[in-house]
């Protein structure tokens, strides 16, 4: 079997892309490997379908961390000389940049977003053209592309002169349950990260003006502290419940205490402006209408299923009317939730793996 040896810089365990990814890869007769790291507050991580190595890093943030994972990928790859690499976003390019270059493996890159633009980097110059110069080097080495949505590759493309195919962030098919009506109070859900740019402020604030409105947030990040406290002085603990990550198998069961998804994102980062988020299918396939950006993958998804209401502008008063538009509003709930039911029998990861085997199985491997 030809070993595959695919790399993140997160822990693994919620990665849903990549264990999907890593089961078609799996079935398609790789011998696999997953490699991240291993933090603090990592939970155990284990599969039938690859064998997984996690770096427990000293540091874990900033260039110092990068650096630091890199140099023990580059290192570990030369004790396992596997025939492919498969490198997730830029932070991983470096070492199997290096590696792809030395061993003359073939390298495939897996680009969730558009990385020298993230709000991380907002303002910081020197880390951007550092990161452009780690991607246009090994966006020109790599044998392979693909990125999560058209908009994204479009980018890539233009800057690197490489293409790129996409492969988007699709839940699999899964038995949807029939809806539960309970006696509780309209409630949003927020999955994903807790980020600068993700909105949850503009959110908590509009909870505020709406008294009969309760939030869930399914989720962790670095601002998650920062939102707890600022639900506290709000005094909105009483309706909302922060959940942290939560198993994708519980997912179906959220999906049915929620009546709206939230998916929202500050315009200001290019590469949100231009994303296509993995909660947007995970709304889908749970059935539930959701409040998203007017932004051009949202506007192209809408126009093919109108699954969502898209805001022209995130800000407390947009957000305020739109929440309470569509908790008043049956007729149009209804039929956005009826486009959900339709959408799910079309995105789905039984349809998409198509386009990742497609790309593998093109593959000159030595």
């Amino acid at each position: 079997m030809n070993k595959i040896i695919i790399s993140v810089t997160n822990d693994l365990v919620h990665d849903r892309r990549m264990h999907r990814t890593i089961h078609t890869l799996y079935e398609m007769g790789f011998a696999v490997w997953f490699v991240g790291r291993l933090q603090k507050h990592s939970l155990p991580y284990s599969s039938n379908y690859c064998s997984v190595k996690r770096f427990k890093c000293f540091w874990n943030k900033g260039p110092l961390f990068y650096l630091e994972f890199n140099l023990r990928l580059f290192f570990w790859l030369f004790n396992h000389k596997p025939k492919l690499l498969l490198s997730v976003d830029s932070d991983t390019l470096l070492a199997n940049t290096l590696y792809s270059i030395i061993t003359s493996r073939s390298l495939v890159l897996d680009m969730h977003e558009w990385y020298s633009e993230v709000p991380e980097l907002e303002g910081a110059r020197w880390k951007k053209k550092i990161w452009y110069v780690i991607e246009h080097w090994g966006i020109k080495r790599s044998s392979a592309r693909y990125t999560v949505n058209r908009s994204i590759a479009e980018v890539y493309e233009k800057i690197h002169g490489q293409p790129f195919e996409v492969v988007r962030n699709i839940p699999a098919v899964r038995e949807q349950k029939q809806d539960i009506k309970e006696n509780r109070p309209f409630t949003l859900l927020y999955l994903g990260v807790v980020n600068k740019g993700r909105g949850l402020s503009e959110v908590l604030e509009a909870l505020n003006q709406l008294d009969d409105v309760h939030l869930i947030v399914a989720g962790e990040g670095d601002l998650i502290t920062k939102m707890k406290d600022k639900c506290r002085e709000m005094g909105l603990n009483s309706r909302v419940q922060f959940l942290g990550w939560v198993d994708p198998e519980d997912l179906p069961e959220l999906h049915e205490h929620a009546d709206l998804g939230l998916n929202i994102l500050d315009a200001s980062s290019q590469s949100y402006y231009l994303s296509l988020s993995n909660k947007t299918f995970d709304y889908i396939h749970g059935e539930l209408p959701a409040i998203a950006m007017n932004f051009p993958e949202y506007e192209r998804l809408n126009e093919a299923f109108e699954t969502s209401y898209l805001l022209t502008e995130l800000n407390t008063t947009s957000l305020c009317d739109a929440i309470r538009f569509l908790q008043t509003n049956d007729r149009v709930y209804n039929r956005l939730k009826e486009n959900c039911r339709k959408a799910r029998k079309v995105y789905h990861w039984n349809n998409e793996k198509e386009k990742l085997i497609a790309i593998f199985s093109g593959l000159k491997i030595s």
